[in-house]
């Protein structure tokens, strides 16, 4: 039996209302719970790095990001996506912070400084899961952009201005 024949039979019962046996009330509660899931249901966010919010970061020297899935864009409450964009000699400095974070590097190629006492070449379809705390930073080494997807657990703060750069004194 497939699931919509499942349905089918759930929903010739739902019409035995009067004189029904006890599991045929339950199998009519049970349908109407489901309809009701199911009108119900959060619809998923569908959003394109052009959607995003620009950000700049202290770290970050020939590059920017765009906060694609975060909280001052789509409402997201326990992770964030940003596109990391890194042009040719572009460096994001190594750091570390509560967060958990991912990279997936979509183009370009370079260096990644992990905590591995050297730097370790990253390339497109790779991803580098940082724990909390973990050292990390990337050198764009190639001759064009360097795309990285990065996700963030909890994500980060909203920046006042998209920036955390600081105004020169």
């Amino acid at each position: 039996m497939k699931p919509s024949d499942s349905l089918l039979v759930l929903e010739n019962m739902r019409q035995v209302q009067d004189g029904g046996s006890a599991e045929e009330s339950e199998i009519c509660q049970l349908l109407n719970a489901i309809r009701h899931c199911k009108q119900n249901m959060i619809k998923a966010n569908i959003v394109r790095a052009r959607d995003g919010a620009p950000v700049l970061f202290s770290t970050i020297r020939g590059g920017f990001g765009i906060r694609v899935v975060h909280p001052q864009t789509t409402g997201s409450k326990n992770l964030s996506a940003l596109v990391l964009y890194l042009g040719p000699g572009g460096v994001m400095e190594p750091h570390d912070h509560e967060n958990e974070e991912i990279y997936m590097i979509l183009e370009g190629e370079g260096e990644g400084y992990f905590g591995h006492g050297k730097p370790v070449k990253v390339e497109p379809g790779m991803f580098v899961h940082m724990p909390a705390h973990a050292e990390h930073g990337l050198k764009n080494t190639s001759d064009r952009m360097m795309v990285v997807l990065v996700c963030t657990s909890p994500p980060f703060p909203a920046l006042d201005w998209q920036t955390d750069l600081k105004p020169p004194t």
